[in-house]
């Protein structure tokens, strides 16, 4: 006979056999983890002429935000395409079939923070050389991790023929072709008016990570340069320098683009001054792009070859023709040249430099004469004082000393004192002497000041 269990194991046995019940069964399938480098933002792209710099950061971590990131390589490509009136690049598998890759980066893992440190305290940075891996498209060494990277481009003959994305095959060009044509409408008569400008030829740029499973990380941003011709040159700047800044001046060229603005304004003759007057209020038929500006650097030591990185302003862009540097370092060598830079659109682009003007920076400044000299009369000897010199380069004083009223002055110290106060014992009791102090800064060959305002006294 079979008798009822109690109800309390009878709710166990229940809860028991539900979750044997349940250890077998299979819920949806979870989507496979996919791992792919991070996305390179941001990606500047700049165009000097007939070079293109592409500069961005390798990623550090994957979209999944997990350290160091799965990334063998980085990948730039770009594409020159004619885009339509409104129209915005958007990446494709067809934009990237058509696109050409301009080079390709190896990767390699970030250094350890224990390396890295030992690294830089050797002076050899964390630059990765050669033989620690294969060179990529252009040639260069791997990157590391979180490397600032620059790709450059000289734009050749190819690079300025546009490129249809999504060209349709010739077969299905040819199925066009044998199709009966439709009847077209009449077209309405419209009253005659120029078509608008096309918009320029623009070159494209891309950039992506590429992991160990030759998955492609998501595309930076399409950064683009426009392919017009670009603005000339200036002449060649004029340098003058004083002791605390460099003056640099140039001519505007011929083929300057100017602000359209009202001629009844009166412009500031101040060549610093930005103000060029209020836009006319009409509407003109064309619209008129914004007017050039200027663009200064220090070239020297780049020589002729387009250099590894963009060479860095000396300012932001702007209308007037002239710039003052404040940092003057005696004994260096500075060539500045001048580039215009043209807005094309939303684009912008810089023309040729011009003609270099090199200048050696030379300490020719002398200090000023030192105040304030006073002679007080000893036993045996005569004691002077005067204020100091604030020069930065100051190197001391020569103290000059006269034995008559008309005799010239003469040093009596063969090198220059440190300190503002010196004690003439080489004195004749009751003889009169003049003295004056020359400053000397540290230049060489060191200038001289201008000698102080002599001052006369009576050995005792």
């Amino acid at each position: 006979m079979t008798r009822p269990l109690p109800p309390g194991r009878a709710v166990a046995a229940w809860l028991l056999g539900a979750a044997v019940a349940g250890c077998g069964a299979k819920g949806p399938p979870l989507p496979p983890l996919i791992i792919e480098p991070d996305r390179i933002a941001p990606l500047e792209v700049s165009r000097l002429d007939d070079v293109v710099y592409v500069e961005f950061e390798v990623p550090l971590s994957n979209t999944t935000g997990d350290v160091p990131a799965d990334i063998v390589r980085v990948e730039v490509y770009a594409l020159t395409t004619q885009p339509a009136e409104g129209e915005e690049e958007e990446f494709s598998e067809d934009w990237l079939e058509a696109a050409t890759l301009i080079d390709s980066i190896p990767v390699l893992p970030p250094l350890p923070p224990g390396m890295e440190a030992a690294a830089e305290a050797a002076g050899a940075g964390n630059e990765p050389t050669g033989e620690d891996g294969p060179a990529g498209e252009g040639g260069r060494g791997p990157a590391r991790q979180g490397d600032e990277i620059t790709v450059v481009e000289r734009l050749g003959a190819k690079a300025f023929v546009p490129v249809t994305v999504g060209e349709e095959d010739e077969a299905e060009e040819d199925e066009d072709a044998d199709e009966e044509p439709e009847e077209e409408a009449r077209p309405m008569a419209l009253p005659m008016w120029p078509p608008p400008f096309p918009p320029p030829v623009i070159r494209t740029y891309v950039a992506f990570g590429v992991s160990s499973r030759d998955r492609e990380g998501r595309p930076s941003s399409m950064e683009s340069i426009p392919l017009v011709d670009p603005p000339g040159p200036p002449a060649a700047p004029v340098v003058e320098y004083a002791e605390a800044s460099v003056r640099v001046t140039w001519e505007a060229p011929d083929t300057l683009r100017l602000p359209v603005q009202d001629p009844s304004y009166a412009v500031s003759d101040d060549p610093e001054s930005e103000d060029t007057g209020p836009p006319l209020t009409s509407t003109p038929i064309v619209e008129w792009g914004e007017p050039s500006r200027y663009v200064v650097y220090d070239v020297a030591g780049l020589g002729t070859e387009p250099p590894p990185a963009r060479p860095e302003r000396l300012r932001p862009p702007g209308r007037t023709e002239s710039y003052v540097d404040s940092d003057v370092v005696f004994g260096e060598t500075r060539c500045y040249a001048v580039r215009v830079l043209d807005a094309v659109g939303e684009l912008e682009i810089e023309g040729p430099e011009s003609p270099a003007s090199c200048v050696v920076l030379t300490d020719t400044f002398a200090p000023g004469a030192p105040t304030g000299l006073v002679a007080v009369a000893d036993d045996g000897a005569v004691n002077l004082v005067w204020n100091a010199n604030d020069e930065s380069d100051l190197g001391g004083y020569l103290v000059l000393r006269a034995s008559a009223p008309d005799a010239t002055l003469q040093p009596l110290t063969p090198e220059p004192v440190e300190r503002t106060r010196y004690r003439d014992a080489g004195v004749v009791p009751g003889q009169r002497y003049r003295y004056a102090v020359q400053a000397v800064d540290s230049a060489v060959p060191p200038n001289l000041s201008p000698p102080s305002p002599p001052i006369a006294e009576s050995a005792r």
